[in-house]
């Protein structure tokens, strides 16, 4: 591996991390989504391990990532979710990435793209996402976020660390003029006595029945795939076993979701498809609290724990 040969680094999973920056620029028509992270480091002499906040995406092309005085930093893509910064000695890390096709096309002339805060929960300082004024947008989320438009750019600020849906939709094109012609000849075309609010406000109401759709077919889709896991697909199953350990030794308190992450070492997306399918079947349950996930074994999930310790794990 890249970063492999340095001696004397230790790899940290945001533990020295004292603040994360973000801005993205967003571009429907193209489907290109590019990320600037800006991260403020303790110390250095570490290697670095990020996770990138756009979902969905098929694969990260990182442009460049440089230091305070604009030296390059060697880095390493490890996957469609995670990459690795090799840090010498710099305080900040300025990295610039590609998330290859990001964007869904929900329908014609409506976009979305998911934006995910909350592996840095405790670190954010803050995200901006920038699309072209010519798209209307929608946010779906529990957290806050702010909307406000500078020049031809509409700039959203999100607000809080945690999962975001944005909707982008073409705004409505003004008819063309078409003069007026007198009664004797031929009546005013429909279209031009049409108020342009009521063909905006159809527009919007199109993308909304979109998302709706779009959801709904989702969540019907999550339903259809669900799985019966067995105690033993568990056993087999490296990630599922590897999360009813850490649960389980976290004790009935449970443990957040973020942190179950960056214990695994395992992409984010994974850990949330096995979580999902645990919870599908009655092995954890993941409650809100505040602004984070807990997980937490059920009693279905206790007698796999102990089961499983019985067999040769460890505490």
């Amino acid at each position: 591996m890249l970063l492999a040969s340095m001696s004397c680094i230790k790899s940290i999973y945001l533990q020295q991390v004292s603040g994360v920056y973000i801005e993205i620029t967003a571009d429907p028509e193209v489907n290109l989504t590019i990320v600037n992270m800006q991260v403020s480091l303790a110390y250095g002499n570490v290697v670095l391990v990020l996770w990138n906040v756009v979902e969905g995406a098929e694969k990260l092309y990182l442009l460049n990532a440089i230091d305070e005085n604009g030296a390059a930093l060697p880095f390493n893509v490890i996957n469609a979710t995670t990459f690795e910064v090799m840090v010498p000695e710099a305080k900040t890390v300025n990295v610039t990435y590609i998330p290859l096709n990001a964007i869904e096309e929900l329908g014609y002339g409506v976009y979305l793209i998911t934006i995910d805060l909350e592996p840095y929960e405790e670190v954010v300082k803050s995200c901006i996402i920038r699309i072209s004024s010519d798209y209307e947008t929608l946010v779906t989320s529990v957290g806050r976020y702010s909307i406000n438009k500078v020049n031809d750019i509409v700039e959203i600020h999100l607000l809080d660390p945690q999962p975001y849906n944005i909707v982008m939709f073409s705004s409505p094109i003004e008819p063309p003029i078409i003069p007026t012609l007198t009664n004797e000849t031929q009546a005013v075309p429909l279209l031009n006595r049409i108020p342009l609010a009521l063909i905006a406000g159809l527009i919007a109401a199109t993308a909304i029945i979109a998302l709706a759709y779009f959801f709904k077919h989702r969540a019907s889709k999550d339903v259809i795939s669900i799985e019966e896991v067995s105690p033993r697909d568990i056993v087999s199953d490296d990630v599922m076993r590897d999360i009813i350990y850490a649960v389980g030794r976290a004790g009935e308190s449970g443990l957040p979701q973020v942190k179950l992450v960056k214990l695994l070492e395992k992409p984010k997306s994974t850990i949330s498809r096995k979580l999902r399918r645990l919870s599908e079947n009655s092995y954890i349950v993941i409650e809100r609290t505040g602004k984070i996930n807990i997980v937490k074994l059920t009693n279905k999930g206790w007698s796999i724990y102990k089961s499983l310790l019985s067999k040769g794990g460890t505490e």
